[in-house]
């Protein structure tokens, strides 16, 4: 049996959209973006368990919404937890909440709602060959780097590229290097760099760009228009 979880990261107060509604719990297509975001990790065969990161005060909120919008979730054990104040902290909360016998998990965002299916499998086969996989996509635009509001330089492109969720680790490994960063209160921007930091090899895989993260309101208009693309595929 697969021993693989998944840590869903939806513990964000979603501050640049506006309203008083969480942006993992706004509609796209008339879905729950929570919901499109956990749906790959319910069909993949290869993930036992689920461990959903959410707000305090919005635990029971995600119970009812996965309960009533989510069918194919009463097969998987999901479990839900309190988030921290930090991405870093919530992350931290969401693997102490892992099954002690997790091999592999899977790190990923709650506002990433178009994960393409074959992922999962691409992602897990490059992590247990490296111990660590994350999906990218290569950075298109010149960068530039300036300072005081001047052009210093221009940033070879080549071998950059833009890291995306689910973010997948050997589980023991990547809980450890938490722990100990949990005791330094050092904070770094995603996993993959706290597996970096400790000197330790992380592959990459090529992933989609409609792999997008949803953080403003134009976020929100490209992702209907994503919906609406792969509805019209799914149903050609």
């Amino acid at each position: 049996m697969n021993k693989n979880t998944a840590i869903i990261v939806a513990g964000g107060s979603g501050k640049r959209l506006p309203g008083s509604q969480k942006k993992q719990f706004l509609q796209i297509g008339g879905v729950p973006i929570l919901i499109l975001a956990i749906s790959p990790f319910i069909a993949d065969s290869s993930v036992k368990s689920l461990v959903i990161v959410l707000p305090e005060d919005e635990i029971e909120v995600g119970k009812s919404l996965i309960k009533n919008s989510c069918a194919a979730c009463m097969k998987k054990e999901i479990t839900l937890v309190v988030g921290g104040n930090s991405r870093q902290e919530s992350v931290f909360n969401g693997l102490r909440a892992c099954p002690e016998d997790t091999e592999y998990v899977l790190i990923h965002d709650g506002v990433r709602p178009f994960i393409e299916y074959m992922l999962i499998p691409n992602l897990l086969q490059a992590a247990e060959q490296h111990g660590a996989a994350i999906p990218v996509t290569p950075v298109r635009y010149t960068l530039k780097e300036a300072h005081d509001g001047m052009i210093k330089s221009t940033v070879p492109r080549q071998n950059l590229f833009a890291a995306h969720t689910p973010q997948v680790f050997a589980f023991q490994t990547i809980l450890d290097c938490h722990q100990k960063l949990h005791e330094s209160h050092e904070e770094f921007t995603d996993d993959a760099a706290i597996f970096e930091h400790f000197g330790k090899p992380v592959a990459i895989v090529p992933c989609d760009e409609t792999n997008i993260k949803i953080t403003c309101p134009s976020d929100l208009i490209l992702a209907e228009k994503i919906y609406e693309m792969k509805c019209n595929k799914e149903n050609s």
